[in-house]
Parts: C-alpha cells; structure tokens; sequence
C-alpha cells in the first residue's frame, strides 16, 4: 500500500487539491472544515507528518496575523476613525475629490490595521457623506471596500495574504518579505486604482441604494422578534384589526403561536392572542411606534423597549470564521457568555423565518444587542462594534505614554534594529503595561477557525510541492510559456492565482499559487521574489465578485449592489490593477 501511494502521489495530490478547490467554490462546506479535511486526508496519506502540523502551527507569520488582529482591534475600541478622517477631508465640497482623498487615508490605515473593521465603522460615515453630497450611497460603498483592499497591499501586514505567503516561502528555507518590500508596488496600485474609482466610479456604479434618513441603523431591515404582553388591546383583535400592518416601515411577516409558525400574508383575519410571538422586518426605530403602553409589546426579556427610544443598545458584526458561526442564538448561552440579549438580526441577502432564538448565526450578520449592564469585554473582542456609544478612552498621560512608545518601535523597525514580530511583541507588551488589554483578552482573540485555515494552507502547500505536483505544473507551463518569455509567464501565474481568488479565499488561493511560483522561479531564471510579488498581489485582487472578500460583502446590503455591479467596475479595476504590478515587476526584476 505504502509503495502504491508514493507512485501515485502526485495523482492523488491533484485529485485532492482539485476536490478542496471545488468544495471551497461551491460554499457548502465552511473553509475551515474544508483545510482541516484537506490536512487530515494528506496526514492519514502520510503526505505529510505531525512535526509538519506543528511547524505549521507555530510559524511566525501565522502569530504575526494574531498579533496584527489583536493590535486592530485594541485601536479601532479606544480610537473614533471616521471621526479623525471627517476632522481632515469633513469639509471638502467636492465628490470626485473628497473620493480622491478619503480613498488615500483610508488606504493608508488599511495599510497597518485589519481592514475589516476599518470598512465596518466608515460605512455609516460614507452613507451620511453620499446624502450630503445628494449622491446614492451606493455610488460610495463599493470604492470604500475596494480602497481598504488596495491599502492592504502597501504592508506586508496590510492583509493576511501577504503573512500566509511570506509563512510559505520561510518554510521552504527562503528569505521572507521585510516590512518594505509591498511599499513601492503596492502605493502604485493604490494611487491609480483610486483615482480611476473616484474618476469613473460614478458612471461604473449603479444609484440604486435611496436613503434619506440619517441615522445608519434605521438603513437595515433587522428581524425582530416581539411578543404579546398581558393585557395588550392586540389580544382578542384580528391582524387586520390590529393595523399593525398599517405602520410605515413595519412589516409584520409571521405570527409564532407555540410551535406552529403562520405566514400572515393570507392571514388578516387571524385572532391576535396573548404570548403571540410576532416576527417583524425593519429598522429599531419603526418597531418603536408600535411599542405604545396599550400594545405591550414584549422585545426582550418580558421587558418592553421604552417609548422614548432610550435605551441603549449596540450593533455588532459577527467576524468571518466566528466560533458563533453555524449555531443557532439558543445554542450560544448569548445572555450567560455576553451578558446581554439579541434584540434582532439583519442578514444581507436573506429573508430570516421563526423565532430569534431558532435563527442559525452566519459570519457576516448584524445582530442587534441589548446589554444588561456595561458592555463586557469578550463582546468586543468576539464581534465588530459598528456602535460608537460605548467607545472608551485613557487619560491624556496614557495615551501620550502609548505615543512614546509606538513611536519608539517604529523608529527600531525602520532602522533595522529589531524585525516586524519583536515589534508588534513589544506593542503588545506596551499596551498591556499601560491598561489597553490584557492577557485574557488576547487570548480570546485566538480564533481557532482562521487558525486552522491558516494551518492547513500552509500544509497544503507544502504536500503540493513535496508530491511533485507544483514541478509537473510548473514543467508544462513552462514548455508553453518559455517561446513568449519571462513577462508572459509572470502575467500567467497572476491571471491564474487572480481567477482563483474571484471565487474562493485570498489565503488558499495564494497557497495553491504558491508551489507553482517556487517551481518555476527554480527551473526558469525568474527572480522569485518577482514571482511570490506577482502571487501576492493577483490573490488580493478581490474585485470582481462579492464573495472575493468580506469587505465587499458587508457592502453589499446597505448600497442594494447586486453581483454584476462588482463586475462592472472590479473588471476594469483588476486589468488596471494587474497592468500596473506586472508592469512594475518588468522593470525592477
């Protein structure tokens, strides 16, 4: 058996990798599972080996992803981002050049910070700017997500890629990136690609998205639960009678009586009866004009919301490969874990059905919380806080100590004294020591999720090249491409690992890119530096498709975009963006 499987390995290893790249495709499976598959299959094969796991498992690169995600999200708790970049660009009067410079900061911050969040926190500030400019926000959002996703690519801690590739090529005995070698190419990218947004963004994208009113959370339609309270003059009336779905703003989707769930379309002479669970769509606002004294509508905890729209209430974000995602909100012990109720859910591309409680939680979703004291610290490390109301801050001297001392590890890092993972180990230490974090909370911030991806796609990578597989790719490539020289196969390998990244995640696909690369930079004279550049670039090229990244999912929903709007203006960005890398690594290499 042993000897059967080293003659077909590398067989077996296409036949494999060709199966996770088709389950990662067709998102049936969560990507996770699929690496975690994908490892233990390679494992039981012995492709690989448990000394291998754990290398994987305590590569550098992969703490330094940790590291970078603690960091972000310890910034984006204590710091008011859209307030600091309305304090620069707030009074700019000009659309096409507000777009110019809110595309450069915004790259900017991306550049060092998880760009998730920072998309998160600027949506509301972008669709209050579009209104003040009486302009669709749907003209604004997809250039917001696609400005965080080109400022990823000046660092390379600017995205997770860029980690997972430089974890690949020190495996494989090779010198990584240094902190500046993404500088040049990715600020040329950067500075083209948003001025070609802010300049034909506005006949590319679609006005789809109408808002008029000001305040973000009333944009969303939330599922909202609510339930009939002792003595409400509903109870005993039919629907129809109610007029509760009369309400502008409101609508009134199923009644939930014990177990049975009723579809209220065709149901306007059904009795309302007390302990009925009605499910709503639409923002917390509207649900408020029906939360009168004589209703007693019942939205949390036997408690009803008070009429005067205080109380205080928080929305999040769930994080892509949450340890929530996949089970239902009563599968959670949401009120035990977070201290705090979920009040309603938004899923941006999906009518939610049955009660709250029932609802199966996906990364991506909004929930809206209502916490039953102060907002508790594993809540903000485990979602993003779209909410600015419970935003903490330091005392002047703290923050100046905290000034010092980051500025005191940049200037090491640039001059060369110390390398990238001593200087985000020593930010760490300088945040806990001056009370930013401590160590229970970075230890929470270990999503076993994105840990296993990250593991397995270096493992991946690595029984790619071992097999033989990368080197019989590479060969053909090679006997091909080799008449047309080393531009054409530079341009290949990027417009390959480019399709790859459309359609399933940047990290696997620059894992798979990967092998091909180091194969043909040792049997072609490519600089493989050239080549890993190309990689790492093609696979963030996440432009052309909603599901190419999670910034232009959370998009999706508030602009009303549908798939071909990421089309119409990611194609034409993607060639742009490829000519000016491919262009740049021609002349430097």
């Amino acid at each position: 058996m042993k000897d059967f499987l080293q003659q077909y390995q590398l067989l077996i290893t296409g036949g494999i990798l060709g199966l996770l790249i088709f389950e990662l495709i067709r998102s049936k499976f969560k990507p996770q599972l699929v690496f975690v598959i994908g490892v233990i299959l390679f494992l039981l094969l012995g492709f690989t080996s448990i000394d291998n796991i754990l290398n994987a498992a305590t590569n550098k690169s992969i703490l330094i992803i940790f590291m970078v995600i603690s960091i972000s999200n310890i910034i984006n708790k204590y710091v008011d981002i859209s307030s600091l970049i309305d304090k620069i660009i707030g009074k700019i009067q000009n659309p096409v050049v507000f777009l110019l410079v809110f595309g450069l900061l915004v790259a900017i911050v991306s550049s060092v910070f998880n760009n998730t969040p920072i998309v998160i926190l600027l949506i509301p500030y972008v669709i209050n700017k579009a209104q003040g400019f009486k302009i669709s926000p749907s003209k604004f959002l997809i250039p917001l997500s696609y400005f965080a996703i080109l400022g990823g690519m000046i660092t390379i801690i600017g995205t997770s890629t860029n980690l997972v590739l430089n974890g690949l090529i020190e495996n494989s005995n090779l010198e990584g990136f240094s902190f500046f070698d993404f500088l040049i190419p990715g600020l040329l990218v950067t500075v083209v690609g948003v001025i070609f947004i802010a300049l034909f963004g506005k006949y590319l994208l679609p006005a789809r998205a109408k808002i008029n009113k000001k305040d973000f959370t009333k944009t969303r339609k939330y599922f909202i639960e609510a339930k009939i309270g002792k003595g409400s003059i509903l109870d005993g009336k039919s629907i129809s009678q109610s007029r509760i779905k009369e309400f502008k703003g409101v609508s009134l989707l199923e009644l939930v009586r014990g177990k049975d769930i009723f579809n209220v379309a065709g149901s306007r002479n059904m009795i309302l009866e007390e302990n009925d669970r009605l499910i709503f769509s639409g923002s917390i606002e509207d649900v408020m004009t029906l939360n009168t004294n004589e209703n007693k509508l019942e939205l949390i905890s036997n408690k009803r919301l008070k009429n005067d729209n205080k109380l205080e209430f928080v929305e999040l974000s769930i994080p892509t490969n949450s340890h929530l995602d996949g089970k239902k909100i009563k599968e959670t012990n949401f009120r035990q874990t977070y201290g705090a109720t979920v009040l309603a859910v938004h899923r941006y591309n999906e009518e939610l059905s049955g009660r709250i409680g029932e609802i199966t939680l996906r990364s991506g979703d909004l929930l809206i919380v209502v916490p039953h004291d102060k907002l508790p610290d594993n809540m903000k490390t485990d979602f993003y806080l779209l909410s600015n109301n419970f935003r903490e801050s330091k005392p002047k001297k703290t923050k100046t100590i905290l000034g010092i001392g980051i500025g005191a590890i940049l200037s090491c890092l640039t001059l060369g004294f110390i390398d990238l993972f001593m200087a985000l180990g020593f930010a760490l230490i300088l945040l806990i020591f001056i009370g930013y974090t401590n160590l229970q909370s970075l230890q929470r911030e270990l999503n076993l999720n994105l840990f296993a991806i990250l593991v397995g796609s270096i493992i991946i990578g690595e029984v790619f090249m071992s097999s033989g597989l990368a080197d019989f790719i590479s060969g053909n490539l090679f006997a091909v491409l080799e008449p047309y020289g080393t531009s054409v196969v530079i341009l290949s390998l990027m417009f390959f690992t480019f399709i790859l990244t459309s359609f399933i995640t940047n990290v696997a696909a620059v894992s798979i890119a990967f092998p091909l690369a180091f194969s043909i930079s040792t049997s072609m004279a490519i600089d493989a530096e050239a080549l890993f550049l190309a990689i790492a670039f093609a696979a963030s090229a996440a432009f052309m498709t909603p599901i190419g990244y999670q910034t232009n999912l959370l998009v999706m929903a508030p602009g009303d975009y549908k798939f071909k709007d990421f089309m119409k203006i990611g194609f034409p960005l993607s060639i742009i963006y490829i000519f000016v890398v491919w262009s740049y690594l021609i002349y430097t290499y």
